[in-house]
């Protein structure tokens, strides 16, 4: 997402991350990217979206293994904990409301849609 912010605000959207992550992960992450990153360790935003966690069949498939796989060499810096490995990839497009306009919740580990349909559902300016 930080390699598209720049489409993001062209087309008048603000890009902002919800991470579970402990704090000393957080700000590793926070230093490569160019949008705020909040903290929620207790995943109160997935609770209030309803959203729920990988199944163990989900993790196990063959898309997690396959998107596993070609994260690694980008992720081999941060301990992954099991409890975050269980989240589900989520992105969430808000309107000026605050509501939701869309939202891809993945049904693997690493299922997330790519930008070009992300920016096709953000809500016109």
């Amino acid at each position: 997402m930080s390699e598209a912010n720049d489409r993001i605000e062209a087309a008048g959207a603000k890009q902002v991350t919800i991470s579970g992550k402990s704090p000393g992960m957080a700000r590793s992450l926070q230093a490569k990217t160019p949008f705020p990153l909040l903290l929620d360790p207790q995943h109160t935003a997935r609770r209030e979206l309803n959203i729920d966690t990988l199944s163990v069949g989900q993790m196990f498939s063959a898309a997690s293994a396959k998107n596993y796989a070609s994260a690694i060499g980008t992720i081999r810096n941060f301990a992954v904990q099991p409890s975050e490995a269980q989240l589900t990839p989520t992105i969430v497009i808000l309107g000026a409301d605050q509501k939701v306009v869309w939202q891809h919740v993945g049904k693997a580990l690493g299922d997330y849609p790519a930008i070009d349909e992300i920016l096709a559902n953000l809500p016109a300016a």
